[in-house]
């Protein structure tokens, strides 16, 4: 039997609106990680599956 190792929630430095209030007001990003970086990071760590999912945007996950 197969099993898949998957991260579905990872914010890329494109997620600019946090949902937390206080880094919405000080204008921060949700990470400043690259898309890729978060890539290979998770491969190196076992996942077969990666999900960026910023906020408003598709930018990370192109």
């Amino acid at each position: 039997m197969y099993e898949s190792k998957a991260d579905l929630h990872v914010h890329s430095k494109y997620s600019s609106r946090p949902s937390e209030w206080v880094l919405r007001r000080i204008g921060a990003p949700e990470s400043f990680v690259e898309p890729l970086e978060i890539y290979r990071h998770c491969r190196e760590r076992g996942m077969d599956l990666v999900t960026i999912s910023d906020h408003n945007c598709i930018a990370g996950a192109l």
